[in-house]
């Protein structure tokens, strides 16, 4: 017995160790939205209040999960990275519960980059945190845990992002003619953190907000973001497609609801980092028809320890990463061209300090975090991410500010890669309206008296 718990503990520590490692060194480049959802967490060790001093287009959960561990042990990077390895490890030992040695082919998945990049999956987050809450779901539903206990992680996960939560709790519908009181338990369960929530709102007076940039602002969110048609779009159909497929095939089994519930995760960008997940959670349902053998321990080891470190010299041509020591980032990988982009923006606010800054850049929250500045509604202005009319209350708000200088990412501005969603009539309306005072790489200075 206590062979087998030694066994059990030296698992789970190497693959504490493995996502560690992939989330510090390996997968530096697959890093999606990592820094902004770092960000949020930063701005609320700072005190700052979401829908108020900063925006968001989703309840803050996911946010405040990750504010524990740098509350506790300080605003650095690799905290979080300890903090999400730890996370992942958690979800494998649930993982391992409901599939057994099925969950080392997951293991194995979170090292495959193509032609779907999967090692986003695991990046802090709260598309994490509802992939987390999506293998709690499965889980307590496997062991029929305590019904309210269940509502309140459908609440969480509402919580976490409002469009995913209501789908997750579409399966209970499952129970409502068959046992109306499980139902009434999870309404219960779900009830509690929502008014928690509301009260919150509330009390910090950033109720109209909340609803003004994660449900109105939605619909110019999703009338600008959303994706042409791109195979990523054909991929999610397909996804659902066998998704629906295998509900026909086994209809008892409320796993296949819960996945394809889940499926809401891809509206409405269509892009890698959302397939992927979609992607990894159709693989839970699709291992319960595979066979492994003793042997799959083995060869997952050697698959997840190659993989990352081949994609790792490739990546970098073979070249030694710069290895960043900029506040809060110290060891952070960064290719030299994209390093060098930011460090003349650190340098150039650094030499200015006394001057008040806006910053128009997808990079912004790595230079405010850096340089130790306050998260603001300028810093994510991608299209419709300020509620309603998104545009023009960034716009009216930008001419009410004096002795300002406003630093455009020109060479954004000019770009039109694949679903770019930094909004560009904010951009145009600096460049057009203010005076150009200066400019260094690809940044100009405009200022505003």
């Amino acid at each position: 017995m206590k062979k087998v718990k030694g066994r059990e503990i030296l698992k789970y520590s190497l693959i504490f160790i493995y996502f560690f490692l992939c989330l510090q060194i390996f997968f530096q480049m697959f890093s999606g939205d990592l820094v902004y959802n770092y960000g949020f967490s930063y701005a609320l060790v700072r005190g700052e209040l979401p829908y108020v001093d900063f925006n968001m287009i989703i309840p803050p959960f996911g946010a405040l999960m990750y504010t524990i561990p740098l509350k506790i042990f300080g605003v650095h990077l690799i905290v979080l990275n300890l903090f999400q390895a730890l996370l992942c490890t958690i979800m494998f030992y649930l993982l391992f519960k409901m599939f057994d040695k099925k969950a080392y082919l997951l293991l194995i998945a979170s090292a495959i980059m193509l032609p779907i990049p999967l090692p986003t999956v695991f990046f802090e987050g709260y598309n994490f945190i509802l992939l987390f809450e999506l293998v709690l779901l499965l889980y307590l539903e496997k062991i029929k845990a305590n019904d309210y206990v269940i509502g309140l992680v459908l609440g969480l996960s509402f919580l976490t992002k409002q469009t995913v939560g209501l789908c997750f709790c579409l399966p209970t519908i499952y129970y409502l003619f068959k046992n109306y009181k499980k139902v009434l338990k999870r309404i219960g369960g779900f009830i509690i953190p929502i008014l928690l929530f509301i009260i919150y709102l509330l009390i910090t007076n950033s109720f109209n907000n909340f609803i003004d940039q994660c449900f109105l602002g939605m619909l110019d969110f999703t009338n600008k973001n959303g994706s042409k048609f791109t195979w990523y779009l054909v991929l999610s159909i397909l996804l659902v497609i066998i998704n629906i497929y295998l509900i026909i095939k086994d209809k008892k089994n409320i796993n296949n609801y819960y996945v394809l519930a889940f499926a809401s995760i891809v509206l409405p960008l269509f892009d890698h980092l959302h397939i992927s997940i979609y992607l990894f959670a159709i693989l839970f349902l699709i291992i319960n028809n595979y066979k492994t053998s003793n042997r799959v321990a083995i060869n997952t080891t050697l698959i997840c320890i190659s993989i990352p470190i081949i994609w790792f010299l490739f990546y970098f041509n073979f070249r030694i990463p710069i290895i960043t020591k900029d506040k809060h980032f110290v060891g952070y990988f960064f290719n030299s061209y994209n390093y060098n982009k930011v460090s003349s923006v650190n340098k150039y606010i650094q030499k200015n300090d006394s001057k008040r800054f806006i910053i128009l850049s997808e990079w912004a929250y790595y230079i405010k975090i850096v340089n130790d500045l306050d998260i603001e509604c300028y810093d994510l202005i991608n299209m419709g991410n300020n509620g309603y009319n998104s545009t023009e209350k960034i716009i009216n708000k930008l001419n009410k500010e004096k002795k300002a200088y406003f630093l455009v990412n020109i060479k954004e501005y000019k770009a039109n890669y694949f679903n770019q969603q930094i909004d560009k009539e904010v951009l145009k309306y600096v460049i057009d309206n203010y005076k150009k005072v200066d400019n260094f790489g690809n940044f100009a200075v405009y200022y505003k008296e």
